[in-house]
């Protein structure tokens, strides 16, 4: 009787698992649903006017920066991830 009671609940699981992956707009990875919105456009341009500026400017700030830190006893270094996040307040200002 318990293998009656399986085969049941796995081919529900099969359906379900299938009627997921034939739905474009639901991703398999939670992560990815709750942080990528379903109004993505990717044909929106990416290499644009406000890339080219903020990327040299900050990549050559952030290298001038790097460069006079290690300098001291106590190296600091800036990492991409804060540059990143440094960056963003300037993305939405230049929006």
């Amino acid at each position: 009787m318990t293998t009656q009671n399986n085969l049941p609940s796995t081919s529900k699981k099969k359906q379900e698992e299938s009627q997921k992956m034939e739905d474009p707009d639901e991703c398999p990875i939670k992560q990815v649903e709750v942080t990528v919105p379903k109004t993505d456009d990717p044909t929106l341009p990416v290499v644009t006017f406000r890339m080219w500026v903020l990327g040299l400017a900050f990549c050559a700030l952030l290298s001038f920066v790097n460069l006079f830190m290690w300098h001291r006893t106590n190296p600091m270094t800036m990492t991409s991830i804060s540059a990143q996040i440094a960056v963003v307040s300037f993305v939405r200002f230049m929006a």
